[in-house]
């Protein structure tokens, strides 16, 4: 149920973004048709939308290495094989078999606590970055309708402007005054629509001044807080979550806890996968084949059981090999070293606090075993 309500999130964030782009491409177009907005407040929203797009590229490569489970090494055969009497290897082999899968077991065990506890949590912290940002560019965006609002209402105000004028009244008689001119019922009514068409000209530019004030109030305070307050803090604690494993990885085989740990990795079959079966059935059926072809009054029952256990052993070994093979195959399934520093830099470019940006910049992008195609720390 966690595996799909995260998936179930994941594709809401998607959804989002994409009608979020949309939108701001609507914007966009009317913003070019304006061309007397502030250059100030779109610089701001500019920033904001950068600062936008890395936070969601960093929060989607963590939200995706939480989830990766597929790419762990298990060893359960080389446990498996350490048991056999007499154990093939030598006298030190069961010892060290054993070892060897438990230290692997416990590396992989690590892993996955590193990516569900460390790196969900920082996901989810970068994701709470999106709300102030969204906020600030709402708040311009507002700006923008306001202005929108303001340049419909002058328009309309130019067009009412002149209105067609009235006939020419008579010439008075030799000797009389000029007779005052009454306005006419089509003047008072296009006055009173002027001066109404003026009144809301005047309250839009009041709301657009307004509503600038509040959009780069808003809008600054949203991009200070989140590249000085939220992402220095949200980066600081994943990176010591994963210092503590780093940790935890580096005492394995420097503390004398570590051998209570390693007894206690008792795997009861040899098996990781679905595949290992059909390892066994192969190898089973060349062990039967090779046992029937055995004349049986040529061999003492010591050495058949030695070739048995020899043959135990090689199952194990090939078993071990298959699944080393497929972890390698599987470390494919994450993206490179490479593409999350250039979004940790990405990310470090839109902010202007140096310490932050600092911080983002040299965060170490440490690599799984196979640093060419995963990167799992």
């Amino acid at each position: 149920m966690g595996c799909c309500a995260s998936t179930g999130q994941a594709a809401g964030e998607v959804v989002d973004q994409k009608y979020q782009e949309h939108k701001e491409e609507q914007i966009a177009k009317r913003v070019k048709k304006l061309g007397t907005l502030d250059e100030e407040a779109l610089n701001l929203k500019a920033k904001l939308r950068s600062l936008d797009g890395a936070v969601d590229r960093l929060g989607a490569m963590h939200r995706t290495m939480s989830g990766v489970k597929n790419d762990t090494l298990h060893l359960p055969s080389l446990h498996i094989w350490s048991q056999h009497t007499p154990c093939i290897g030598g006298p030190t082999a069961p010892k060290a078999l054993h070892n060897a899968a438990a230290h692997i077991n416990e590396l992989s065990t690590l892993l996955v606590e590193l990516r569900t506890l460390v790196f969900k949590q920082y996901a989810q912290d970068l994701l709470d970055c999106k709300a102030p940002i969204r906020a600030g560019i709402d708040a311009i965006n507002s700006y923008i309708e306001a202005e929108e609002a303001l340049s419909q209402k002058m328009a309309k105000l130019e067009k009412a402007g002149h209105p067609p004028s009235a006939a020419p009244a008579p010439a008075p008689a030799e000797g009389e005054a000029p007779a005052e001119e009454a306005p006419s019922s089509a003047d008072t009514a296009a006055a009173d629509k002027v001066s109404k068409l003026q009144a809301d000209v005047d309250a839009a530019a009041k709301d657009a001044a307004t509503a600038k004030e509040n959009a780069m109030r808003i809008a600054g305070e949203s991009h200070t807080k989140v590249s000085t307050e939220q992402l220095k803090s949200a980066t600081e604690k994943m990176m010591e979550g994963r210092l503590k494993y780093v940790n935890l990885v580096a005492k394995l085989l420097s503390e004398p806890s570590t051998e209570r740990i390693f007894d206690n990795y008792r795997p009861t079959s040899s098996l990781s996968g679905i595949s290992d079966g059909l390892t066994v059935a192969s190898k089973a059926f060349d062990f039967k084949v090779d046992l029937f072809q055995k004349d049986s009054t040529a061999h003492s029952a010591e050495v058949t059981t030695f070739m048995e256990t020899i043959k135990q052993a090689d199952l194990e070994a090939e078993l071990a090999k298959k699944q080393v093979v497929n972890f390698t195959k599987n470390l494919a399934t994450i993206f490179t070293s490479d593409q999350l520093q250039e979004a940790f830099t990405q990310l470090a470019e839109t902010v202007e606090d140096d310490a932050t940006k600092t911080l983002l910049a040299e965060v170490p992008c440490v690599l799984h075993p196979r640093a060419a195609h995963s990167c799992a720390w």
